[in-house]
C-alpha cells in the first residue's frame, strides 16, 4: 500500500511537470489513470549493467583514439569515484546519461566540469542590533516604566492616560564658605609607643637581623633560653639553608657557622645536646662555604659545568631537607621529635654535598682549569676502593657531566680539524702557523706543555693525547690535499656512568681506572680511525709514497745495479778525462737525468746535482764527496720522509760511488810487467785490495741495504698514521747510517776504510805512472786514531757533505813516499794490513757495546786471510 502511494505521488508530479495541468483539474485525473495502466502492463526490464560498463569503456577508448585524452582521463576518474559509492540505480542513471549524450567530443567543454559545485544551503544572515532596534527601539517611553506590582488582576487595573512630562530642573548646590579654624598638632592624635618595648620586639625578630656578619652579644650568649625540640629542628633546617636563626650565627670572615650555647632544649641537659648541635653547625659551615662558591661567576665552560653539577646536588639535598622538615611539621603518624634523629638524618643526606665542598676547596687552590676533573677522578678511584657506593656513583655522574663539556672542543678538533677552540682544549696548540707544507704534520701543531715540561692535560687522558692530536692533523692534512675526509660510520661510544662502569654484577669488581681507560680509548678510536685510514690510503695512492721510495732506492741505494753503474761509469770517465772540470753541476744533472729518468718510478724533472770544491784532492777517492744528487720530493711525501733523513741517502750514495771508484781503478788499470822480486807483493796487494772492495760492496748491498728496505716497506705498510710512518723511516735511516759506518761515533773506522780505498787508487796510479814520485797516503794506525773510536766527530751539513771532506787536501795530508818500486809496494802492503786490523778491531769494539750484529759479520769477513805481517 505504501509503495502504491509513492508511485501515485511520483506519477502526479511527473504529469504536472510535463503538462502543467494542476491536480485539481479533471484532465489530470484522466491522465493519471492512463499512465498507471500503462505502467502496470509495461514489458521493459532494467538495463544491463555490464552493457552500460562496456559502453562507457568504449566511450573512453573513443576519446583516446580521437586525441581527447583530457576527456578520457576526466571520465575515468569520475567513474572510479562513482564505483566507490554503492547504489543500485547507478547503471540506470549512467544508461540515461548515455542515451542523452549528443556528440560529446565536439560539443563538450572540459572547463564546464570545474564549474560544478555541490549545493550548499546558504547560512542565515546574523541578527544585528540595527534590525533589533528597528523593531523595538530604545526610545519607547513605555520601555523604561516600572511594572505595577499590585495583587489584583491586570484586568481590574485602571488605565490612566499618560500626562505630558514636565522637564526636571537640576539645581547645583552653592559652595559653603567655612571660617578658618585654629591650627592644632596632628601628632597628638597618635599615641607614642614605648621605645624600649619596640626595641625588644625587633631584637626578638632574629630573621630581620643581618644574616651575614651577625655576632651575638655576650649578654645574649650568657642568657640562657630554652626552646622546644620542634623549634630547634626548625632552626636547624633554616641554618642548613643559610637562613638567619637565633640558635646559630655565621662568621663571614672565616666562613663558619657557630652554635649559640645560650640556647638549650627543654627537658634536656645542656651538655647532652651541645655536641650534636655543634656537629650540625659544622655541616652548616660546609654548606655555607659551598653556597658562597656557587655564587661566584665562572668563565671557563668546564668550571661552569662543574658548578652546575654541584648546584644540582645541592638542590637535591635541599629537597630532601624539605621532606625531613615536612615529616615533623605535618606528621602522618605518631612520632617523637628528636634532635639526635635529625642529626643522623642530616648527616646521611649531606654526605655527597659535604664531600663536594671539600673537593671545591681543593679546586679553588689550583689554577689549572681541568683540576676539578683530576680530583674527581682520584676521588672516584678512592671511593670505589673503600666501597662507598653512594658517593662514588654521584661523583662519577658529575665526572662524566664535566667530561662531556671538556670533550666538545676535542670532538670538533678530531672531526673537523677546527682550531678555533684551542683556548678551551688546552693541550693542543699551533706551534708554527706559517710553517712549510713539507713540515705540516710535524711542525704546525703540537701538544702544549707547561714550564716544567708536563703535558697540559688531565692525567687520565694523557696516554691518548697524541692520537687526539693526530686525528685533527689528519683532517687538516686531507683538507690541504683537497680530499674529503668524510664522516665516521662508526657509532660513537657513550661516555656516561651506565655505559662505562657497567652496573651489572660481572663488572662490579673492575677498577674504575681500567673501565674508563678502555671506554675512552674506544671513543678516541671511533673518532681517530676513519680520518687516519683515509689519509694513510691517500699517502699510498694519490701521493705515490711507494713510487718515491722506489726512486730513492734506485738513485741512492743502487737497487738497479746496471743503472747505477752506468751513472758511476760516466762520472768516473769525466773524472779521468777532465780532472778539474768534471764536477760541473749542469752536466752532472744531465747525466743523472738521462741515466735514471728512463725508469718508470723516476720523474726526470725532479733530479738535480750539486757540487762543491775540495782542494787538491784530484787523486783521492774523497773527491766524490763534492758531488750530491738531489731528488725533489712533493710536500706530502716529505712529511713521511723528512728532510733531515735525506742526508743519509746522500751519504750512502757517496759511499757507494767511492766503493765503485776503488773497484773501477783496480779493474780498469793496465798493469805493466813488474820486477820478479816485487811480483809476489804486487799480486798479493792487488788481490787483497780487490777482495776488500768486493767484501765491502757485498756487505752494503746484501747485508745492509736490501734487508733494510724490505723491512722498511713492511713496517710502513703496517703503520697506523703519518707519525708511525715517519718514525719507521727515521729508525730505518738511523739503522742504515749505523750499519754503513756513517754514524758519528764510527767516523774513525769509516775514515780508515776510505783510506784503504785511497790506497787502492794510489796503487793503481803507481803502475800507471812511468816515473817520478807517487803520492801514497800514509794511513798508519796511531794511538790518536784508536782514541778517536769513542769520539764524536763534527756533524754533517744539510747538503750531505761532511765539513772535513769539503776541506780535505790530499797533497798536504798524505806525505809523498819516495823510493824504488819494490819498496813502495811493500810499504803499501804493510799499510793495508795495519788499516784492515784497525777496522776489524774497531768493528769488534763497537759491537761489544751493543752495536749492530752485522758489524761482527763484517769483521769476520775482513779478518779472513788478512795479512799478519808488518
Amino acid at each position: 500500500m505504501a509503495q502504491s502511494a509513492i508511485v501515485n505521488g511520483l506519477i502526479s508530479s511527473l504529469i504536472t511537470s510535463l503538462t502543467g495541468i494542476s491536480i485539481s483539474d479533471r484532465r489530470h485525473k484522466q491522465l493519471k489513470e492512463h499512465v498507471i495502466k500503462g505502467a502496470r502492463h509495461q514489458q521493459y526490464v532494467r538495463v544491463n549493467q555490464f552493457e552500460v560498463e562496456s559502453s562507457l569503456n568504449g566511450l573512453v577508448e573513443k576519446f583516446q583514439v580521437l586525441d581527447r585524452d583530457d576527456l578520457a582521463e576526466a571520465l575515468t576518474a569520475r567513474l572510479d569515484e562513482l564505483s566507490k559509492i554503492p547504489n543500485k540505480w547507478t547503471p540506470d542513471i549512467l544508461s540515461l546519461f548515455l542515451n542523452l549524450s549528443d556528440r560529446p567530443v565536439e560539443k563538450f567543454q572540459l572547463e564546464a566540469l570545474y564549474q560544478l559545485r555541490p549545493f550548499v544551503e546558504p547560512e542565515p544572515s546574523p541578527f544585528t542590533w540595527e534590525e533589533l532596534l528597528a523593531d523595538e527601539p530604545f526610545s519607547d517611553p513605555e520601555l523604561w516604566e516600572n511594572e505595577p506590582l499590585s495583587a489584583g488582576s491586570s484586568d481590574d487595573e485602571v488605565i490612566y492616560q499618560q500626562e505630558p512630562r514636565v522637564p526636571v530642573v537640576q539645581y547645583r548646590p552653592m559652595p559653603v564658605v567655612v571660617a578658618d579654624e585654629p591650627n592644632f598638632d596632628q601628632n597628638s592624635l597618635v599615641t607614642n609607643a614605648e621605645k624600649d618595648l619596640l626595641r625588644q620586639i625587633e631584637e626578638s625578630h632574629h630573621w630581620n637581623q643581618r644574616a651575614k656578619g651577625h655576632q651575638f652579644s655576650a649578654e645574649q650568649v650568657d642568657e640562657r633560653r630554652s626552646i622546644t625540640v620542634l623549634q630547634a629542628i626548625r632552626q636547624v633546617c633554616f641554618m642548613l639553608r643559610t637562613l638567619p636563626t637565633s640558635m646559630f650565627y655565621t662568621d663571614v670572615a672565616r666562613g663558619t657557622v657557630i652554635y649559640n650555647e645560650g640556647i638549650s632544649l627543654i627537658q634536656t641537659t645542656h651538655l647532652s645536646v651541645t655536641h650534636v648541635l655543634a656537629s650540625l653547625a659544622d655541616i652548616g659551615s660546609a654548606l655555607y662555604r659551598l653556597r658562597e662558591w656557587l655564587k661566584k661567576e665562572q668563565v671557563v665552560p668546564l668550571l661552569q659545568s662543574f658548578q652546575a653539577a654541584v648546584s644540582m646536588r645541592l638542590q637535591d639535598f635541599d629537597k630532601s631537607l624539605s621532606t625531613l622538615e615536612r615529616e615533623y611539621a605535618t606528621p602522618s603518624k605518631t612520632m617523637t621529635a628528636s634532635i639526635l634523629a635529625v642529626h643522623d638524618a642530616v648527616q646521611i643526606r649531606s654526605r655527597i654535598v659535604i664531600h663536594l665542598e671539600g673537593l671545591v676547596s681543593r679546586v679553588s687552590s689550583h689554577r689549572s682549569d681541568f683540576t676539578c676533573m683530576e680530583l674527581l677522578y682520584d676521588d672516584i678511584c678512592v671511593l670505589q676502593d673503600i666501597s662507598d657506593s653512594e658517593v662514588y656513583e654521584q661523583c662519577a655522574h658529575i665526572f662524566f657531566e664535566c667530561l662531556r663539556v671538556y670533550l666538545r672542543p676535542i670532538r670538533a678538533w678530531m672531526e673537523l680539524g677546527d682550531a678555533s677552540n684551542f683556548e678551551e682544549c688546552a693541550f693542543i696548540s699551533v706551534a708554527d702557523k706559517d710553517s712549510e707544507l713539507s713540515a705540516l704534520w710535524h711542525s704546525r701543531f703540537e701538544l702544549r706543555r707547561g714550564a716544567n715540561g708536563d703535558l697540559l692535560a688531565p692525567l687520565f687522558i694523557q696516554s691518548v693525547c697524541q692520537k687526539i692530536l693526530n686525528a685533527g692533523k689528519s683532517i687538516v692534512f686531507l683538507d690541504r690535499l683537497g680530499k674529503n675526509h668524510g664522516s665516521s660510520s662508526i657509532a660513537e661510544p657513550l661516555l656516561d656512568f651506565d655505559s662505562v662502569c657497567h652496573t651489572n654484577r660481572n663488572f662490579a669488581l673492575a677498577p674504575f681506572s681500567e673501565l674508563f681507560a678502555t671506554a675512552f680509548a674506544d671513543w678516541v678510536r671511533s673518532r681517530y680511525g676513519p680520518s687516519a685510514s683515509i689519509l694513510r690510503e691517500q699517502i699510498f695512492t694519490s701521493c705515490g709514497l711507494w713510487r718515491f721510495l722506489d726512486a730513492l732506492e734506485l738513485i741512492y741505494f743502487g737497487r738497479d745495479g746496471s743503472l747505477f753503474q752506468s751513472f758511476a761509469s760516466e762520472v768516473f770517465r769525466r773524472m779521468d778525462e777532465r780532472p778539474r772540470t768534471w764536477n760541473d753541476r749542469f752536466l752532472l744533472s744531465e747525466v743523472a737525468r738521462s741515466t735514471f729518468g728512463g725508469h718508470v718510478s723516476v720523474e726526470e724533472e725532479r733530479i738535480s746535482a750539486r757540487t762543491s770544491t775540495i782542494k787538491g784532492a784530484e787523486r783521492s777517492i774523497k773527491t766524490l764527496s763534492s758531488l750530491a744528487i738531489d731528488y725533489n720530493l712533493p710536500w706530502p711525501v716529505l712529511n713521511v720522509i723528512q728532510k733531515p733523513t735525506l742526508v743519509m741517502y746522500h751519504r750512502v750514495q757517496r759511499l757507494l760511488l767511492q766503493t765503485r771508484r776503488a773497484k773501477s781503478v783496480l779493474a780498469s788499470s793496465t798493469f805493466p810487467p813488474s820486477p820478479r822480486a816485487a811480483h809476489h807483493a804486487t799480486t798479493a796487494l792487488r788481490l787483497r785490495l780487490t777482495w776488500l772492495v768486493d767484501v765491502w760492496q757485498s756487505y752494503l748491498a746484501d747485508t745492509v741495504l736490501r734487508p733494510a728496505t724490505l723491512d722498511l716497506r713492511t713496517r710502513i705498510s703496517a703503520a697506523e698514521d703519518l707519525d708511525a710512518m715517519s718514525a719507521v723511516h727515521d729508525a730505518f735511516a738511523t739503522r742504515v747510517q749505523a750499519q754503513c759506518l756513517l754514524a758519528k761515533n764510527l767516523a774513525p773506522i769509516l775514515d780508515a776504510l776510505l783510506g784503504l780505498f785511497d790506497l787502492a787508487a794510489a796503487f793503481a796510479q803507481l803502475y800507471m805512472s812511468a816515473a817520478g814520485p807517487v803520492a801514497v797516503p800514509d794511513r798508519r794506525v796511531t794511538r790518536r786514531q784508536h782514541a778517536k773510536l769513542g769520539d764524536v766527530h763534527d756533524s754533517e751539513s744539510e747538503d750531505g757533505l761532511d765539513d772535513d771532506e769539503r776541506e780535505y787536501d790530499a797533497d798536504t795530508e798524505d806525505p809523498v813516499v819516495k823510493g824504488g818500486y819494490e819498496e813502495r809496494v811493500r810499504r803499501m802492503l804493510e799499510q793495508f794490513g795495519q788499516q784492515v786490523r784497525f777496522v776489524v778491531a774497531g768493528l769488534r769494539s763497537a759491537g761489544r757495546v751493543g752495536g749492530e750484529g752485522s758489524w761482527e759479520v763484517l769483521a769476520e769477513r775482513l779478518e779472513w786471510d788478512a795479512p799478519r805481517g808488518g
